[in-house]
């Protein structure tokens, strides 16, 4: 079966002009949000293309191998370092540009809320909400969603996807995998009917749904 390296070799020298976007660069754009890019992406509109990104992030990594005494950087998806200089070496990917990542942990209100959002050169942004990730208030979060209406990190992606919007003025897709594609939906659920109006694709990968009282709303 193939990969998504696999893919990258076969269309990564592809513009978005030449081969429109489609479900397989949303597969890849969403696993960038399990990347720890906190400090070289900023949290506001400073947009930084993926290429730069993957140097600064390579030059970190070598950086963190040669000083035992730096903080080590945890992957959820032990592939991320190879990817991020994949996609980055990309024709298709290499110059869109990285803004918006923000990637909170709060114990007290047990929230796990990460965010990235990508400007993708065909004049659309594409915002990702990073899914479950390895912490125990990200896991515990995920049980409260069981019988819990709406949990904090819905109640951010929303007010983050409103936020994008005013800074963005284009359309938008909206993404993520896991509960990260249950945050994507429930923040296009309710955001502004302004907002609304300028989604135009929401990818969710393998996420759970909403509360039917959520849905019935």
């Amino acid at each position: 079966m193939g990969s998504i390296f696999d893919y990258l070799n076969w269309r990564g020298d592809l513009s978005l002009q030449q081969a429109p976007f489609n479900p397989v660069d949303n597969v890849i754009l969403t696993h960038l949000s399990y990347l720890p890019l906190d400090g070289i992406v900023s949290d506001e509109i400073g947009a930084l293309s993926i290429a730069d990104t993957a140097k600064v992030f390579a030059a970190r990594l070598s950086e963190e191998s040669t000083n035992d005494d730096s903080q080590k950087y945890n992957f959820i998806y032990k592939e991320d370092p190879a990817l991020l200089e994949a996609v980055g070496k990309s024709h298709r990917y290499g110059a869109m540009k990285l803004a918006g990542f923000v990637n909170q942990i709060d114990p007290v209100e047990e929230k796990q809320f990460a965010a990235l959002t990508i400007l993708t050169g065909d004049d659309h942004a594409f915002i990702i909400f990073r899914g479950t990730d390895d912490s125990l208030v990200g896991w515990k979060e995920d049980f409260n969603m069981a019988f819990y209406d709406e949990i904090p990190a819905q109640a951010e992606a929303l007010q983050y996807l409103e936020t994008m919007a005013r800074h963005f003025k284009m359309p938008l897709r909206i993404g993520g995998h896991s509960k990260g594609g249950n945050l994507g939906i429930y923040a296009a659920s309710f955001c502004s009917k302004k907002t609304q109006k300028r989604i135009v694709e929401i990818y969710v990968n393998d996420a759970p749904g909403l509360s039917g009282k959520v849905i019935n709303s």
